[in-house]
Formats: C-alpha cells, structure tokens, sequence
C-alpha cells in the first residue's frame, strides 16, 4: 500500500493524536496500489497496550469502499441535477402564470363591461395564487412542502393590496401559525384563501366602509386538527346566503375546494361574517 498524496494532511495528524492517545481512530483513506491504481479504504485503527499502557503496536481493520464511495459521489450529483431541474420547472411554471395573469389585466383594462372585468379580474387572482405558491417552492430548497403560514401571508398582503387599488380602507389582520404541507394541500389553500379574502373585501365594506379583515390559523380542538378562518367586521351576510350559495360561481369553489381537502366549513352568525375550515395536514412526501 502506497500513499497517494490524496489524503489531507490533517487527516493524518488526527489519526495519530488519537492512537498515540490510546484511542481508536476510525475514517477513510486515499491509496494507492502497487500496481499504481487509487483506491479508498474504510479504517479502524486501534493501539494494543502492553500493562504498563505502553503502545505496543497497532490493529488494524480495513475494507476497500472505492465503489460505494463513486456510487455516493454518482447519486449526489445527481441529486444535484434534479434539485436544479425542479427549481428550474417552478420558475418557468411561475413564469408562465405571470404571463397568463398579465393578458387576464391587459384583456380586463380593454373591456368596457363591469361583469366582464370583474371576472377577468377574479380569474387573475386565481392564477396569481397558483404563480405565488410555485414561487415560493422556487425560493426554497424544499419541493415536498411549503410552510402554509408563510405562503398565506404573502398570498393575503397581495389580495389586500388588488382590492386597496379600488378604494377598500380595510385592515388586514393575520395570526398564522407555522404548518408544513404537501404542494397539493398547499395549492388548493392557496385558491381557497383567495376566494374567502376576495369575497370578504368586495362583499363587506361596500362604499369604501373601513373595516378589518382576520386571517387566522391555529390547531383544531381535536388531536391532528388544524382551523382556518376568515372574519370581517363589515355588513354581514345578506339574508338570502344560502339562495346565493348555488349561484355564485366563488362560493361553489369554495365549497368544492374544502371537499377536496377533506375538511369541514362552518358559517358563522354575524356580525360581520365568518367562514371556519376545520381539516387535517397532509403529511408531505420526505424525499
């Protein structure tokens, strides 16, 4: 066995301030054999005292790992890779929604028909929770999942700021508390905090009435059970709700968007209105 100057120096200094301290000294070393071929070996090394504890000579076990050591080396490159290609698809997927998002404003800006604008409008806030959740996964080294607390803070500020554009003196609160969840959960959150802050902002502070809008989430009563909520303290529900539930295509997605993440939603009385998700996390995929 032949060194191959491959070894840090350090390496070495460590393995004897061990042994000639009595202890054993396990690592891994860059040789080289006769033959001139480089190889790397896991050691164990450990000193054999005579009884006055006299180092007498040295024990040595050792297992050539050169391929276990190139197979480690392969699948974090490739890791790499993936990493890069993953971040890479995020930008270009929250790219493209940007894109979508500015035509759906361009085509709003063109439209002389309130209705028409509203629902151009409506639909860009839809797509710009989509854009900012794959952002969010952009900006991270974590693809499984995203802290709900964080992505809903940010997706909130934005809606607040579209509806202040039009004249709203409202105050948004948040009491958010940290929960990691899968992407899937995460985007279908991301929808449904639109339409809940959306309807909240153009249905309860009509003629610019100020108010406070309360974004809150907070774990369930239950074990394993987690509540959203969103609360004004603007006018309240109209008294035909639940006529207007079958009509409105927003309340439909919000109905539809809670059975999709298995949840509960409770109406509360006024004043103002409330709307409360009970649910459970999905646990997110550990890579």
């Amino acid at each position: 066995m032949l060194q191959a100057g491959l070894t840090a120096p350090q390496v070495y200094e460590a393995l004897w301030q061990t042994l000639t301290g009595g202890k054993v000294w396990q690592g891994e070393l860059h040789n080289r054999k006769k033959n001139g071929e480089l190889y790397i070996e896991a050691a164990v090394i450990a000193p054999v005292l005579d009884d006055s504890a006299q180092v007498t000579h040295y024990v040595a076990l050792k297992q050539d790992v050169t391929q276990r050591s190139l197979d480690q080396q392969a699948l974090q490159a490739s890791l790499q890779e993936k990493v890069a290609l993953l971040h890479e698809v995020h930008h270009r997927v929250k790219n493209n929604l940007q894109v979508m998002t500015s035509l759906l404003r361009l085509e709003a800006a063109r439209s002389a028909e309130p209705a028409t604008q509203r629902v151009l409008q409506e639909m860009k806030g839809r797509i710009f929770a989509m854009a900012l959740l794959h952002e969010t996964l952009y900006r991270s080294s974590h693809f499984s999942s995203v802290d709900l607390a964080v992505y809903l803070r940010q997706l909130a500020s934005q809606v607040l700021r579209a509806q202040s554009a039009r004249g709203t003196a409202v105050r948004l609160v948040l009491d958010l508390t940290a929960l990691n969840v899968g992407m899937d959960q995460a985007t279908t959150w991301g929808l449904l905090v639109n339409e809940l802050l959306s309807n909240a902002l153009k249905h309860g502070f009509p003629d610019g009435r100020a108010g406070v809008v309360t974004l809150q989430l907070q774990p369930g009563m239950a074990t394993g059970q987690w509540c959203l909520s969103v609360h004004d303290d603007g006018v309240g529900l109209p008294a035909d709700f639940e006529q207007r539930r079958t009509r409105s295509l927003g309340l439909q997605l919000v109905s539809d968007l809670v059975r999709q993440l298995g949840g509960t939603l409770d109406i509360g009385p006024g004043p103002g209105a409330l709307f409360a998700v009970t649910f459970s996390p999905q646990v997110p995929f550990v890579n």
